[in-house]
C-alpha cells in the first residue's frame, strides 16, 4: 500500500521544512509546503492503521509444545514497529517435555549450528486451508 510507504518520509520532511523554515528570513511559501506535508502524512498514518477486514479464526502453525518468547500479550506491537506484520507478531521456541530449553541471546561468532535447536525440522503447518484467488498466463 502506497500510504504505507509514504506516510513516514511525508511527516520527516514536514518536521524539516518547519526547522529550515525558522532559519529562513521568509516562510511565506515553506510553511504551507511542511504543513501540508505534514497534514497528509498524518492522514495516511491513520489510514493505514485502519482494519477494514473481519477478524478471522485460525489453526495454530506447529503441533506440540511451543514457548512464546515476544507477544502481543507482552505489548503492542510486540516487536517495537507497526511495519512488516509485527504488530501482532509472535516468536515461537520449540520445547519438548523434558528436553533442554535453548538459551535466547547473541552469544559471539561461534553460535550453535540450526541442528542443535529442538524446533529444527520440525514442520510449521499452514494456519488456513490454501486457496488461489487468480490464474494467469505465467502462474504454474
Amino acid at each position: 500500500m502506497l500510504a504505507a510507504r509514504v506516510r513516514v518520509p511525508m511527516l520527516v520532511l514536514g518536521v524539516a521544512l518547519i526547522v529550515v523554515a525558522s532559519l529562513l528570513p521568509t516562510t511565506t511559501v515553506v510553511l504551507p509546503v511542511a504543513f501540508a506535508l505534514l497534514a497528509i502524512g498524518y492522514a495516511c498514518y491513520l489510514r493505514v492503521g485502519t482494519v477494514t477486514a473481519e477478524p478471522r479464526t485460525v489453526a495454530p502453525p506447529v503441533r506440540g509444545r511451543w514457548v512464546p518468547i515476544n507477544s502481543p500479550a507482552d505489548k503492542v506491537p510486540s516487536h517495537g514497529l507497526h511495519a512488516y506484520g509485527q504488530t501482532y507478531a509472535i516468536d515461537l521456541v520449540h520445547q519438548p517435555e523434558g528436553e533442554w530449553k535453548p538459551e535466547l541471546g547473541w552469544r559471539g561468532p561461534h553460535t550453535r549450528p540450526p541442528e542443535r535447536y529442538p524446533g529444527f525440522g520440525v514442520p510449521v503447518l499452514a494456519p488456513t486451508p490454501p486457496s488461489r484467488t487468480g490464474v494467469g498466463a505465467r502462474s504454474p
